[in-house]
């Protein structure tokens, strides 16, 4: 997929070196590769492997306004949930409890009889 001009990316001068930002300014001269101006205002000419897309190009491109959420012809009403109502779960006092994975809870002999 060709990059597209005036957007940033990032971009390696040299294949050790660290990612500088940079703008796709033409593309050419030769096959896959792009003049780019880094943003200390030097031109690199560099192929497609030595260059990455900038993820905040896309942000730009979906970002929407307050008023798109907020528009006046629609309102929205929320429903709470009624806290009254308590759902709790009785057990029978026989019922032996369970882990969350469903094994039943039992006390190791050594530490007594008692119910836990």
């Amino acid at each position: 997929m060709p990059l597209k001009v005036n957007l940033h990316y990032w971009f390696r001068k040299l294949p050790k070196e660290p990612w500088i930002r940079g703008k796709i300014v033409n593309i050419g001269p030769k096959p896959r590769t792009y003049a780019i101006c880094a943003e200390n205002g030097k031109m690199y000419v560099r192929k497609r492997f030595f260059i990455r897309e900038d993820k905040s190009n896309k942000f730009y491109e979906n970002a929407r306004t307050p008023e798109d959420f907020y528009s006046s012809e629609e309102q929205e009403t929320v429903v709470m949930p009624d806290n009254n109502q308590q759902n709790t779960v009785m057990l029978p006092n026989n019922a032996q409890p369970t882990s969350r994975f469903g094994r039943k809870l039992t006390q190791p002999k050594r530490y007594g009889s008692n119910e836990i």
